[in-house]
């Protein structure tokens, strides 16, 4: 794949173009959020400047300027050259192979906000999997171990145009074999051993309320599913979870996640 150390910076003026071209029609007319103006065109630059986070509008900058006269041969039509290039490397490749192993990140996640002053460095964390965007093929990424200080590290498998089952099974293959689960599962008993005495306090409260009125509750929170509790009220139902994640206005259901 000789050319896939050109796809970061071909997908950033690539992606860009197209988010600059897409969201040109968010404007407070007739999509999305709008603010007030004295005239119209305040009223465009309030709406979108209100309206758009700071990656966003950096992310229309960009594309703006590399779709402008005199800059769109140099930049967005060269990026396009590059995206075919190297659909080309992964069609030849994919005449010798089933799928493509990668990572799916050059090192574990970042804690949020750790590179928000520094957006080049985030977008080099797209390295392995911007490739695939460009080529306009099928990919997962799979959970597969641990780093030293105990975060999660991905691989990616990449499979051939209209071929999503083979990475599927492929994929299943190495959760399996990666046996990822078995951490998961320790951190969730030391979880539960930690919060154990919250847990029983909820279900005293819940099993010694008088019974009235059903509504069904399902939560991961007290490792109960889908058990019936009585309240007097829903407010009372409310004032002892909180509010609930979603309501099944149909049933009558209150979700707990």
């Amino acid at each position: 794949l000789p050319h896939t150390k050109y796809a970061l910076p071909a997908y950033y003026i690539v992606a860009p173009a197209e988010a600059s071209s897409n969201l040109a029609r968010y404007d407070g007319v007739k999509y999305g959020h709008r603010s007030k103006g004295n005239n119209l065109v305040q009223m465009y630059e309030n709406t979108r400047s209100e309206g758009f986070g700071d990656e966003v509008k950096r992310r229309i900058l960009i594309g703006t300027y590399v779709l402008s006269s005199g800059y769109y041969d140099a930049y967005y039509l060269k990026a396009q050259k590059v995206r075919q290039l190297i659909k080309n490397d992964f069609d030849k490749a994919f005449n010798d192979v089933d799928a493509i192993l990668t990572p799916s990140t050059p090192s574990a996640a970042f804690k949020i906000g750790d590179k928000k002053n520094d957006p080049v460095s985030m977008y080099l964390n797209d390295i392995f999997t911007v490739p695939v965007n460009l080529a306009g093929l099928p990919a997962i990424s799979v959970p597969a171990g641990y780093d030293k200080k105990n975060l999660p590290l991905g691989l990616q498998l990449i499979g051939k145009p209209f071929d999503e089952q083979t990475i599927l099974n492929l994929s299943l293959a190495i959760e399996k074999r990666a046996n990822f689960h078995n951490k998961y599962k320790i951190w969730w008993d030391k979880w539960v051993k930690i919060n154990l005495i919250t847990i029983l306090l909820i279900m005293s409260t819940l099993l010694s309320t008088s019974c009235s009125e059903k509504i069904t509750y399902s939560g991961i929170y007290w490792n109960l599913e889908n058990d019936i509790y009585n309240f007097k009220t829903k407010n009372e139902l409310i004032k002892v979870l909180g509010n609930p994640n979603y309501i099944d206005p149909v049933e009558n259901k209150y979700f707990y996640y």
